[in-house]
């Protein structure tokens, strides 16, 4: 499955450090902008907790809301 199949599926979730990988960033700049309402984790993020951001949210980060 490629890695746009993958985006386009809305319920599918990602591990903070995936997203860090796609996006070439670090883990931490992924949990900012999680912060800053960039990114949309599937739930509020809590210490020991897995950090789970959506695919709808990381292809609205990626592409914009023009779609």
């Amino acid at each position: 499955m490629s890695e746009t199949n993958l985006l386009d599926d809305d319920l599918r979730a990602f591990r903070a450090s995936t997203v860090a990988e796609r996006l070439d960033v670090s883990v931490d700049t992924v949990i900012r902008l999680v912060d800053s309402g960039e990114l949309r984790s599937i739930r509020p993020r809590e210490r020991g907790r897995v950090l789970l951001i959506s695919a709808a949210s990381l292809r609205r980060y990626i592409y914009g809301d023009s779609e």
